[in-house]
């Protein structure tokens, strides 16, 4: 029988929003973290709380693992809305609109906007420590901590090095560097730790080889819908790219050469996972990444 992705992802999908609901209750102040609910609830793929979960179960993790993958997907997740909060910022991509609906600061003006964006970020590892805590061994929920931690640093790295080269004539290997960053970071911070959780240590250098794989393959089909797609497609305003003079693979390689290298970085993320017990799932979602429309 054929694996139904769409199928396996709603049914899960379903779950992150009602963990990530929990996640964040109403507290004081009221306006911070409605702002911060507004960032998180407003839909999404849900592409990071999925890797954590699809890495649990490729593995032949039981029902309670792949629970506790969940819930540190969700926190990665947090993670990647702050990075969302803070790009629509003026002084970044200055967007109005997100997800079809308007911006956190659009909605809430600039000031809550990157007081929530700054809420997330720290939020996020305050939420694994205590979600987490009861259910693994303090190595492991150390580690994924640190793993959290670095992957939002090296989220940043991206980000300042793709504000830095705008306007500027790159080359591959910095284009790379920016998307693996900017981009990749959160993607194989999720997958490492449905993998770890899983219990798949011996595993993680195919993990890392999918992700890193599959998350280039995602910024180059982003490169490509900001300069295909409709607004009413993206939910966002396309073309913002190129008016900024910022450094994608499109610039550098045109819209056939991006697609070619999407689909070569899908398969080597496909194939690294191959040897898994369960591996249709990730190789499904793979296939999707560069499919989308959105």
């Amino acid at each position: 029988m054929a694996f139904l992705l769409e199928e396996y992802w709603a049914e899960r999908q379903n779950k992150f929003e009602v963990l990530l609901e929990r996640l964040i209750p109403l507290s004081e102040p009221f306006s911070l973290f409605e702002a911060m609910r507004y960032a998180v609830l407003q839909g999404g793929k849900r592409l990071r709380p999925l890797l954590s979960v699809a890495c649990a179960e490729a593995l032949g993790a039981p029902e309670g693992v792949v629970e506790t993958a969940a819930l540190a997907g969700c926190c990665v997740e947090l993670i990647h809305a702050h990075s969302l909060v803070h790009d629509d910022l003026p002084c970044l991509d200055n967007d109005l609109l997100r997800r079809g609906k308007p911006t956190v600061h659009a909605a809430f003006g600039e000031a809550l906007a990157l007081l929530a964006g700054d809420g997330l970020l720290s939020y996020s590892n305050k939420v694994l420590v205590e979600q987490l805590k009861d259910r693994l061994e303090p190595s492991l929920l150390l580690r994924l901590s640190n793993e959290l931690s670095t992957a939002t640093f090296d989220m940043v790295r991206g980000q300042v090095a793709d504000v830095l080269h705008e306007g500027k004539e790159v080359s591959d290997e910095e284009l790379s560097f920016i998307h693996r960053h900017k981009t990749g970071a959160l993607i194989l911070a999720a997958v490492r730790a449905g993998t770890l959780i899983a219990g798949g240590e011996s595993r993680l250098e195919e993990a890392d080889v999918y992700a890193r794989s599959l998350g280039l393959a995602f910024q180059i089909v982003d490169d490509i819908l900001d300069e295909t797609a409709t607004a009413f497609e993206l939910g966002k305003t396309p073309g913002k790219d190129r008016d900024k003079g910022k450094a994608t693979f499109v610039k550098l390689f045109g819209i056939e050469g991006s697609r070619i290298e999407a689909a070569r970085q899908v398969e080597t993320a496909i194939q690294a996972v191959q040897s898994w017990p369960h591996p249709e799932p990730l190789s499904a979602i793979a296939r999707f990444v560069v499919m989308r429309k959105h």
